[in-house]
Order: structure tokens, then sequence, then C-alpha cells
């Protein structure tokens, strides 16, 4: 028993320890203490020697000392789970399989992240999708013992959601060179991955940015070589990519009289104040653009790397900018001649010729008035070098006989031309036979739809002239001829009125009737010119103007009816008959009645036009310009005098001939008045207190 260590006793009977086990199991390991008291692990085998009888005489044992061996063992088992210990105390995934996929050993890290799949047996490709399954057979089918090792990431789906892992496959081989199993570290690369997707994404998002901004964009490097740039600056500077990179900018779009400019600029970017300027560029052709610069240093730890170059082109706004300060030149311009109360007419044409040189350019110009009846000509303003190059008062009979002439088609269509020696030498030369002038700008103005007078500047430089000059020119004169119009018209309406107060009767008559509507437009007229200075907007001015034009208009149209009267009194009138489209009658009728509406601010009043439902459209002969005036006058009185409801106007054919009709829902004509109305300057109401205006011959002109 004192051979048997204390801890064995319980277990190891002595005499146990001495016999054998069986006849054929005789060999036993167990502890024995030696005489010093060490513990020794030994192999005992124990065989049986018999007698003659046949039963056992004696007992022979063999003992084997297996301390060492034991002790190795157990430090070996001991080293095994301090491995294994460490081994699951990495974070990262630590597998052991076979080629079949049959796991031999995982780590904890391994177990947590598959659960039960990660456990020792369990197959590794049962848990992969088709094509990371696929993926995987073929690199472990590449393993060699000369390139045992191959790297692969795919995502895994463990039991907290999926994962992104890093993992490196070693090849185990046998002498043979056989592939036996495969070591795998899974490092997780999830955050790396959202990290590169979220750069990703970043680098998208500026990819897009930088290549569909509608500006120029470009980065240079520290010596201010292009790196970079986006479609829109290979858009506004006409230079590829591939012509831009690697090039000096300051060579490729940097005007010569810029490089000072420019130099500032860097100067003031590597200091950090980065810049906003407008200035000018250059492009591929040369040509010089108006561009918006915006400019910032690119610095990598407090080292300049590069500038971030952004380009707006703003040549569009700029010239729309010069085109508006042109614009409000203009309008100044025309108020100072037409606003003038002490010039007179050939006084202000005179100016506006001088001016017009001035805004629109030219070497020689002039202003005349055509007559048509008699088909001359009054310059009413030229310069000295146009009296002695040009004759057109001379000429004007051949101009006006070529009837394919473009000048005689913009005269006729009232629209402004420009002519230059390249393409309408022969016409330029009709005007002024003996001059070298090389381009023409002709500015016509009407009266009543025909063509009544003309601006004509004249210039030794073949491109002097472009669209806005047309634009500025147009406006100029009309506003101007337009005065001038109705400086005549006063002049003509005074004259009418010394004639009306010879006579005794028609004189008082007159005066009740027309005083009111002459002053008032001629009111508004000055009025609305009183009003205007320098200081307004040029809204407002326009405003101004456009008020004193109709007056000025409704001036004019009361002085025609007058006009029109005196002519009916002096049996001067004659029908001038012609074939026409009754669609065309009332077409111009429609404008005509809308504008009216406009200017008596009956908005509220329908205006309807009801034709025969029963024909389309027929010829009729008639007067034109007669029947227009009629139907006209009949529209405005009904306007007048409505202040709800409707206004219809139409007509009816039957049997060959066509019956118009003006309707209206307003006050009505009582029975006595109806003859009365139709006379000269008279009114269904003719008290002084009465609620409509009107001078009282549109129903007379009618009747």
């Amino acid at each position: 028993e004192s051979l048997i260590p204390v801890d064995d006793r319980a277990f190891l009977h002595p005499t146990f320890a001495l016999l054998p086990l069986s006849e054929n199991n005789n060999a036993f390991q167990h502890r024995l203490l030696t005489r010093q008291g060490e513990v020794k692990y030994i192999n005992r085998v124990i065989s049986q020697v018999m007698d003659s009888s046949g039963k056992p005489a004696y007992y022979i044992m063999f003992v084997e000392d297996l301390t060492a061996q034991k002790l190795a063992e157990d430090n070996y088992v001991k080293q095994q789970k301090l491995y294994t210990g460490l081994l699951d105390d990495f974070s990262e995934l630590l597998v052991r399989w076979k080629p079949d996929g049959s796991i031999l050993y995982s780590n904890r890290a391994y177990k947590n992240l598959y659960g039960d799949s990660g456990d020792v047996g369990y197959n590794i490709y049962s848990r992969l999708k088709e094509e990371d399954r696929k993926r995987i057979k073929d690199k472990v089918n590449q393993l060699t013992p000369e390139n045992p090792i191959i790297l692969d990431k795919h995502v895994s789906q463990g039991k907290n959601g999926p994962e992104w892992h890093l993992w490196s496959d070693r090849g185990i081989f046998d002498e043979s060179g056989q592939l036996i199993e495969i070591h795998s570290i899974g490092l997780n690369i999830s955050e790396v991955e959202r990290l590169s997707t979220e750069a990703l994404l970043q680098q998208t998002f500026f990819e897009e940015l930088f290549n569909n901004s509608p500006y120029g964009l470009v980065f240079l490097d520290a010596e201010n070589r292009i790196l970079r740039v986006n479609k829109s600056f290979t858009g506004i500077f006409g230079y590829t990519f591939e012509e831009a990179s690697g090039h000096y900018i300051s060579q490729l779009i940097v005007p010569e009289d810029k490089y000072g400019e420019w130099s500032e600029i860097i100067e003031k970017v590597i200091d950090n104040q980065g810049i906003f300027v407008e200035t000018k560029r250059k492009k591929k052709d040369g040509t010089l653009i108006d561009v918006r610069l915006t400019g910032r240093p690119v610095r990598l730890k407090d080292q300049l790397v590069g500038i971030f170059g952004i380009y707006e082109d703003i040549t569009l706004q700029k010239q729309n900018q010069r085109h508006l300060e042109r614009h409000a030149r203009l309008i100044e311009l025309i108020l100072s001649i037409t606003q003038s109360p002490s010039m007179d007419y050939k006084k202000m044409l005179i100016k506006t010729l001088r001016e017009s040189l001035l805004l629109l350019g030219g070497d020689l110009g002039l202003i005349f008035e055509y007559h048509p009846h008699i088909m001359e000509v009054t310059i009413h303003a030229q310069t000295e070098n146009w009296q002695e190059e040009c004759t057109l008062q001379k000429n004007i009979h051949s101009i006006l006989n070529q009837p394919n002439n473009l000048i005689i088609k913009a005269l006729n269509e009232n629209q402004p031309i420009i002519l230059n020696s390249e393409t309408d030498d022969s016409l330029i030369k009709t005007i002024c036979p003996g001059s070298s002038m090389k381009s023409l700008l002709m500015i016509p103005v009407s009266s009543e739809g025909h063509f009544s007078a003309a601006l004509i500047l004249g210039s030794f430089n073949e491109k002097a002239y472009g669209n806005y000059h047309l634009r500025e020119g147009a406006l100029l004169m009309d506003a101007v001829w337009r005065t001038v119009e109705q400086q005549r018209l006063v002049s003509e309406l005074k004259k009418a009125l010394s004639k009306a107060e010879e006579s005794e009767k028609l004189k008082s008559s007159f005066l009740a009737t027309m005083s009111h509507e002459l002053r008032t437009p001629l009111n508004a007229i000055i009025g609305f010119a009183s009003l205007i200075d320098e200081t307004m907007a040029i809204e407002e001015i326009l405003d101004c103007i456009r008020t004193i034009q109709a007056s000025g208009n409704h001036l004019l149209n009361l002085i025609n009816d007058m006009f029109h009267l005196s002519a009916l009194d002096a049996g001067q009138l004659t029908l001038s008959k012609e074939s026409i489209s009754i669609s065309r009658v009332f077409n111009d009728i429609k404008d005509i009645a809308l504008s009216y509406q406009h200017v008596e601010n009956k908005h509220h009043i329908e205006i309807r036009y009801i034709p025969d439902p029963s024909v389309p459209d027929i010829k009729i002969v008639t007067d034109y310009q007669k029947l227009l005036e009629i139907l006209i006058n009949l529209i405005k009185n009904s306007l007048k005098f409505t202040e709800k409801g409707f206004v219809e106007y139409g007509w009816l054919a039957d049997q060959g001939k066509v019956t118009f009709f003006v309707k209206d829902t307003g006050i009505g004509i009582p029975e006595e008045k109806r003859d009365i109305i139709f006379q000269k300057f008279r009114q269904g109401d003719e008290s002084s207190t009465r609620k409509y205006g009107g001078a009282g011959i549109g129903l007379t002109l009618v009747k």
C-alpha cells in the first residue's frame, strides 16, 4: 500500500496492482511511489509460471518506467490546451478543414459567428452561396505546394447578420504533394467595406458633380499645370481633355494682356485668400469671352498640392447687361428729343440724326419723308457728306420703280434692313452712286399702315451694323416720328379750331362737344410727359410712353373722324370697291375691338363674334376701309354705353347679300333720341352732367 500514491488508493487495490488482470490482459499502467517518495508512471506485465499440475507456481512481473513518456504526453496535452486557448482568444476566424469542406477545427470566434455550422465535422461549403462555393472550390483546386496560399473576400451570413471577411487559405500537403487539409484565417473587414463603400459613394457623387456641373471645373497641380478638366470646361474653351492635360493653364486660356492679372490671382490663391473675379479668357479659336472665376487652394498637411478652379461663361450675361445699358441710354435719348417743349419737329429730326450717328454708329446719314401722292421725298436732316455723295432725291423714282427691290420691299413692309457692299453693292450705289460706303442701315416708319419716312445711316465699315442696331434704330425712329405726327396733328387741330370759330352755329356746337374730348388725350400726353424725369425706372418711363402713345393715337383717331366728316360735307369722299374675304374684315375688326376694349377698361364686357353658321366664308364686293370704319364705330359705341353683359357683332348671308349687325346689352336708345344721335355733334344725353364722353360724330360718319 505504501507503494501506491494516496490519490490512487481509492481505486487501485495493492493486491490488484500485483496481480494479473486476466489471462489475456496482464498489462496495466499506473503510478507507484519510489523509496524516495517520487511518483513514477510504470507499465507492468505479469506472467504466470505453472507447476506440473497446471497450477500457478509463481509470477514473473516486468516493470517499464513510463515516467518520461507520461510527462511528455502530459506536457503535450497542456500545450494543446494552451494553444487552443490562445486560438480561441483570437478575434480572427481560424478553421482547419479538409479539401471536401469538412471542418477539423474551429476557434471560438468562428463558432460565435457561424453557430452550429462552425462545429467540427460540419461542411464549410454547405453554408456558402452557390457563386461563392464554386469560386472557392476553383481556388482550392489551384493550390499547389509551390503556391500554397489563396486570398478570397466574400460576405458571410452569421448569427447576427452578414459580415465581410478577407480569408487567407493555406494548403497543407503530404510528402507526395497531395492536399490533405486547409488552414484558413478570416479577418473581419466589414468596417473597411463600409468605409470603402462610403468612399466609393462619395467618389461617385464627386464624379457626377464634376462631370455634369454646368460650370467649367479644372484641377491644377502645384505648378499650375492642368491635371483634369470636366466636360463643361472643354465646352467653354474648345479644348479636349487630351489637349488640355499637362499644359500650363495660362498658356491655353489667359490672354496676353491678362498675364499680370493671372499672376496676382495665383499669388492670392497660394496665400489662402481664394479668389472670385470677373475677367476675360480666350477660347481655343482665340475668341475672347467673359468669365466668372473662382479659385481655391488644395492643401495636404499644410502643403500646397494644387488649385481648384471654377469657370462660368457669363458672356451672354455681359451682353445682356450692355444691351440694357444701351437701352437705358436710348430711352433717355428718346425722352430728351420728344419731351423738349421748345423743339419743333424739324429741330427734333436734326437732333435725332445727330444722336443716331453717336448711338448706332456711322459716317453719314439722313432722315427723309416720302410723299406717295407725288412720289417725292423731303429731306429733313442730313450730314454734309451725305449731301455731297448721295442723290436720294434724284434717284427716288428709279428706286421706287423696281418692284422687286429689297429697299422697296422693306419700306412697304415697314421692316428695318442692313445692306453691305459684299451682297448689296448695287443697291447701295443706287442711293449713293459716288460713295465708297460699305454698309447701310435703313429704318422705315409708317403712318396709318403706309410707309411715311425713314432714317438711313451709312458707314465705310462693311460690318458696322447688327441686329441690335435694327432694334434700337426702330424704337428711336418710331417714337420720334410719332411725336412729329402728334406735333403736326396738334398744329392741324389748331387750324381746324380756328376755322370752327368762324362758323356761328357749328362753332358753339363744336366747342361744346369737343373741348373735353380734346383735352383728355392732350392732358394725358402733357401730364405723363411732365412726369418723366431721369430718376424714374425704365419700366415706369415705358409705361408713360405707352400712355402718351395711346393718347396720341386717340387724338389722331378723333381728328381723322373730323377730317372724314369734313370730306363728307364737301362731297369729296368716294367709294373704292374691291373683292375681299369677309373673314379678313372681321379678323381686323377683332383686333381693333379688343384694343378699344383695353383702352376703355371694359374687360368685364364679353365681346362675341357671331358669323353665319351656314356659310364658312364668302367674298364680298365693297369699300373695305369704309365698311371697317362703320362696324368699328358701331362696336365702339356699344362698348361705351354697355356697363355689363356683352357686345355681339357678326353677319348673315341671304340670297347674295350680307347683313352686318352689332348688338349689345347697354343702356339702349329712347325712341325720341334715335334721330338725334345721327346728327353732327349730337348725343342722346347732351346735359352738362352727361356720364359718357365722345365727340358725337361717330354715328354721323356711320350714317
